[in-house]
């Protein structure tokens, strides 16, 4: 812990001003992504933000081997900007995919260059930090990084959005306290909470027993189930999966949707309208092979989303308060925020 305090007060002391002038739509804050090396969470959220037709830049290390121009290469032909993805000396984190008959996977990640705590962050990383749209995290770098980089966004009123997935270890208050956003999938939610998430009354339980640890927002992705989001307000939104004819591989679904909200968010949709954006995209997304290659284009998001909303099938969200519910259908509006963040992703 005072390895985190002593970095964290360098870094500080080297930060930039924070930005006077608000983006426009013609110039947008980008999407910052700190993550893991390997063609896992952190890479698949980056190229599906930017695939969406949305400014990314990652943040990461890579080893010196042959993994490394890979994955260099996919962000590249996604339009990521890979500038801050650094080489160290180690192995660069790689993930082994086993996929189902029936398009459910299972993961072994291997942590490699991002396992490491000794992460050399520049000024060009701690600048873009202030200046992005939003931070998205993951757990697939160490917490005490995490922590650093929340921090460091959260002082400059940067959105934080963590997605749970990586270490099962329970999460620090240091980062719950910075968060904007924190996405665990079912599984996940129940391993942080110690609560149980069989049913959908369940989830949202335990997801406002997140919202009280101090977390603004908290988006569970439930699969076939859909999503459901829980604010500090205490709202609820809920969002159906888009159905879809045949299910080819579930790898990048969740980094699907994850980045295909953090792209509506910054675009100015509502909570509901962010998450209706995800479902479709990661409906898409699961209907194809791969992961990075699965992830679609923004024309192909909007067109299933104008064809959808065509034919009257209706978005299948809903918004509570206090209780009631209601489904509503729902449009794109809104400005993009004035500030961008720093994680794990950044969009």
């Amino acid at each position: 812990m005072h390895r985190e305090q002593d970095t964290l007060t360098h870094l500080r002391s080297h930060l930039p001003p924070s930005p006077t002038t608000s983006p426009t739509s013609s110039n947008p804050p980008p999407l910052l992504l700190f993550s893991h090396s390997s063609f896992v969470q952190g890479a698949n959220q980056a190229a599906a933000a930017a695939k969406l037709g949305y400014p990314t830049s990652f943040v990461g290390q890579v080893g010196n081997d042959a993994y490394a121009g890979m994955l260099r290469s996919s962000l590249i032909n996604c339009n990521v900007n890979t500038s801050m993805l650094s080489t160290v000396d180690q192995p660069s984190g790689t993930a082994l995919v086993l996929l189902q008959p029936k398009g459910e996977n299972s993961i072994i990640i291997v942590g490699g260059a991002n396992t490491s705590e000794e992460w050399q962050i520049s000024d060009q990383v701690t600048q873009a930090i202030q200046t992005s749209g939003a931070v998205l995290l993951q757990r697939e770098i160490p917490d005490v990084v995490n922590v650093i980089f929340a921090k460091l966004a959260s002082s400059a009123k940067v959105p934080v959005v963590l997605d749970a997935g990586g270490v099962e270890t329970p999460l620090g208050h240091d980062l719950l306290a910075n968060l904007t956003i924190l996405s665990p999938n079912e599984t996940e939610l129940a391993r942080l909470t110690g609560l149980p998430t069989k049913t959908e009354s369940q989830v949202q339980a335990a997801a406002e027993a997140l919202v009280h640890q101090g977390v603004d927002k908290v988006l569970v992705k439930m699969g076939s189930k859909g999503s459901l989001l829980v604010d500090i307000y205490g709202n609820v939104a809920r969002q159906r999966a888009v159905p879809v004819l045949s299910v080819v591989d579930t790898t990048g679904a969740g980094d699907c949707f994850t980045g295909a909200f953090a792209v509506g968010m910054l675009e100015g949709k509502s909570d509901g309208e962010a998450m209706q954006f995800a479902a479709t995209a990661a409906a898409l997304c699961i209907q194809r092979h791969g992961a990075i290659p699965s992830m679609p284009t923004r024309e192909e998001v909007d067109k299933e989303m104008n064809k959808r909303d065509g034919s009257g099938s209706g978005n299948g969200s809903g918004r509570e308060k206090g209780g009631s519910a209601s489904k509503t259908n729902t449009t794109n509006t809104g400005t993009l925020p004035s500030a961008g963040g720093s994680g794990n992703s950044f969009w």
